[in-house]
């Protein structure tokens, strides 16, 4: 069972999701990919490669001493 969300525009009442022109309908998609899964995975390799950096420099000063 799914829900059909509206909006409306030009006081006309549309289905969500239907874009005002050709542009905004292409560009959409590839957006949201890269904000709801390119941003946050590029975030993640960031953070856990600094991690493992600072995890394998301490050992090797540790080791050296």
């Amino acid at each position: 069972m799914g829900s059909l969300m509206t909006d409306i525009i030009n006081g006309m009442c549309v289905p969500w999701g239907a874009y005002s022109g050709y542009v905004a309908a292409k560009a959409m998609p590839s957006t949201m990919v890269s904000f709801v899964y390119l941003v946050p995975l590029t975030l993640t390799i960031f953070c856990y490669s600094k991690i493992v950096y600072k995890i394998r420099n301490k050992v090797t000063s540790f080791c050296t001493m």
